[in-house]
Parts: C-alpha cells; sequence; structure tokens
C-alpha cells in the first residue's frame, strides 16, 4: 500500500489521535483492577444484590482491554497502511460509539426507576439483612456507612424498625440503637454513648445524612466530571473514525 501526502498526514494524525484513545482504554483498565481489589470498594458494592454491580471491577476490566487493543489495531492498522485492519478498527469503534449512545440514552430514559431501584436496593440489607453476625452484608453496610459517612437509608431511625434492632433489643445486655459504623469515633467511649442515644437528634457523635442521600450527593458531585469526560471520548471517537475514513480514502495500491 501507499499514501497519497494527504493520506501520509492524516495517518500521523490518526495515529497521534488514537494513542490518546488507547489510553483512555489503559485508565479504565487501571481502574477496573482498583475496584476489584479494593476491600473497601468490593464490600461496598456487595449491598447492591445485583450481578452487575458485584462484577463491576471486571466489567470495567473487560470494556477496558477491548478498547485498549482497538486502539492496539488502529495505531498498527495506521501503522502498516492495512485496509483490513483498518475497516475493522472502523467498524468497531463505530459500534462502541452506538452502543454508547444507548447507553446513554437508557440512562436518561429510566433515570426515576434506577433511583427507586437503588432506594429499595439500600434499603433493604438496612431492615433484613444486617444482623449481629459479621456476615458478608454486614461488612458491605458498615463499609458504606464508614466511606460515605452516612446512617441507615434515610436516617438513623430505619436502624430502629430493622431485624438487628430487634436482635439488639432482645439482648438485655446491649443498649446500642445503631451499629458503630454510624458513629463519628468509637474509640472514646463517652461519645460513642452519645452517638447511641436515640433522643438526641441532631447528634454531632452521629452520622445525620442516610445513604441514599449520601449517595447521590457523591453522584451529583461527579457526574458532571464524568459527562464530560464521556463527550471528549465521544468527540475522539468520532474525530477517528473521520480520520480512519479519510486515510482509507488515500490508501492506494502499488500497482495503482
Amino acid at each position: 500500500m501507499a499514501t497519497t501526502p494527504c493520506g501520509t498526514c492524516s495517518k500521523i494524525m490518526l495515529f497521534i489521535v488514537n494513542f490518546a484513545f488507547w489510553l483512555s482504554g489503559i485508565a479504565v483498565l487501571g481502574m477496573g483492577i482498583w475496584v476489584s481489589i479494593d476491600r473497601n470498594t468490593m464490600e461496598f458494592l456487595k449491598v447492591f444484590d445485583y450481578p452487575i454491580f458485584r462484577n463491576l471491577g471486571f466489567a470495567m476490566i473487560a470494556v477496558g482491554g477491548f478498547v485498549t487493543m482497538l486502539g492496539f489495531i488502529g495505531c498498527f492498522g495506521a501503522c502498516h497502511e492495512s485496509k483490513c485492519l483498518l475497516w475493522t478498527y472502523f467498524v468497531c469503534l463505530l459500534l462502541l460509539f452506538l452502543s454508547e449512545i444507548v447507553c446513554v440514552a437508557l440512562a436518561f430514559s429510566y433515570t426515576e426507576q434506577v433511583k427507586d431501584y437503588v432506594k429499595v436496593k439500600l434499603g433493604e440489607p438496612v431492615m433484613h439483612g444486617y444482623s449481629k453476625k459479621k456476615t458478608s452484608i454486614v461488612k458491605a453496610v458498615d463499609s458504606m456507612q464508614e466511606t460515605l459517612m452516612c446512617c441507615g437509608n434515610h436516617n438513623h431511625t430505619d436502624w430502629q424498625g430493622s431485624q438487628w434492632y430487634k436482635e439488639v433489643v432482645s439482648d438485655k445486655r446491649q443498649n446500642e440503637t445503631v451499629p458503630s459504623s454510624c458513629c463519628i469515633t468509637t474509640e472514646i467511649y463517652e461519645r460513642y454513648k452519645q452517638c447511641q442515644n436515640k433522643d438526641m437528634d441532631p447528634n454531632k457523635y452521629r452520622h445525620s445524612q442516610g445513604c441514599f442521600q449520601a449517595l447521590y450527593t457523591k453522584f451529583l458531585m461527579y457526574i458532571w466530571f464524568i459527562g464530560g469526560v464521556g463527550i471528549g471520548i465521544a468527540v475522539l471517537q468520532v474525530l477517528i473514525m473521520v480520520i480512519t475514513i479519510f486515510l482509507l480514502r488515500n490508501l492506494t495500491d502499488d500497482y495503482d
């Protein structure tokens, strides 16, 4: 294969822009590995009893690996001026771009349903799954409350209607109203004792915000950053597809 002068320019541009796309794949791959090995994150995700949340890290690794491989195909195809590889790269990139549009459309269409689902899923382990035994659900809820600095699903009063509270009440030796993960500190006994005072509201020794609201607030904090990165990647993908088509149009066979 040979290229025209314009084709050579587009090949260089494709290599440079595609390198940035390849780096984004490496970043997603790295984040997926971190999510998979970080104990606090894994415990927190167990609260959502749904495969896509439990395997979020592995899903990110798969997506990051696919984007990284795709970026390599693009660079290799451009360097070796391979029409076959470039067409494969273009089609895969187009399918990826279309799937992103579908995912965004579905996310906006089912925003309220997703919020309701998350609220229900956060409430279930608090009301029914949490117990005095150190099960995986207990560790997940404790990790969530410590990470988000929250207490209960809506607020600390959720715990008074939970299965855990019934167990505590049946044990006359204990005088707890919320799990220790709701307390700002458990190292100083007097402060921990004040945290367990259900009549003190607001209580400066206990997390006042519910976990659903805390999670939603965190989401709003990062949504603009995530949206900006998403738009940037989408623009990058469109630019890459345009350059790829331009390069394919300027590739000529050696005998032409």
